[in-house]
């Protein structure tokens, strides 16, 4: 029953291991830099998009984490969503529930259901989370004559797909909605 670990270098590294506290102060002046450059996007939406809802999704990862404290930092006036996407381990739950002002979005039928009921078989490539739980029409509860400006803790080296983010973009799949997607960590590795 003992889960201690030791780490040590293999036999062929003759090198040191870096602290944990050693990598923050190596990496502070671009930690400092990548987080002003976040804040001024933020800036930038709440100046551009002021009269726009500002509406964070969170997953509760480490993405999205990093991208509400953010927010959070400049915009007083915010509304919280988790998007259920039916796939989260309990921890995830629980951390929501702790959050009374968290709006959470359910879908109609949960993941195991949708890949039955239309015959989807998720990969490695086309896991679908996206597609079904978080783009998909009908997904968001609000008005087609809202002004939205949503803050989404997408990151462009996270796949393919997303590497070619900009900081603002409009979904598609929006349509001639008055909605905006904020990307304030894109730029994170």
């Amino acid at each position: 029953d003992d889960l201690s670990i030791e780490i040590k270098p293999h036999e062929a590294c003759d090198c040191e291991f870096e602290t944990w506290n050693d990598t923050v102060k190596r990496l502070d002046s671009e930690l400092q830099k990548k987080e002003k450059e976040a804040l001024d996007i933020i800036d930038q939406t709440a100046k551009r998009h002021r009269r726009h809802k500002k509406i964070v999704y969170v997953s509760t990862g480490k993405d999205s984490m990093v991208m509400l404290d953010l927010v959070k930092r400049r915009l007083q006036k915010i509304q919280i969503y988790f998007n259920n996407t039916t796939l989260d381990v309990a921890d995830v739950y629980k951390m929501v529930k702790k959050h009374k002002n968290w709006n959470i979005i359910n879908p109609d039928m949960g993941f195991y259901q949708y890949v039955k009921h239309y015959n989807f078989i998720p990969t490695r490539i086309s896991r679908g989370c996206c597609s079904i739980f978080k783009e998909r029409e009908g997904m968001y509860n609000f008005n087609k004559d809202d002004r939205i400006c949503f803050f989404m803790g997408i990151r462009n080296d996270e796949s393919l797909t997303r590497a070619n983010r900009t900081d603002f973009e409009k979904n598609p799949l929006w349509g001639d909605k008055n909605w905006i997607s904020c990307l304030p960590i894109r730029t994170y590795s």
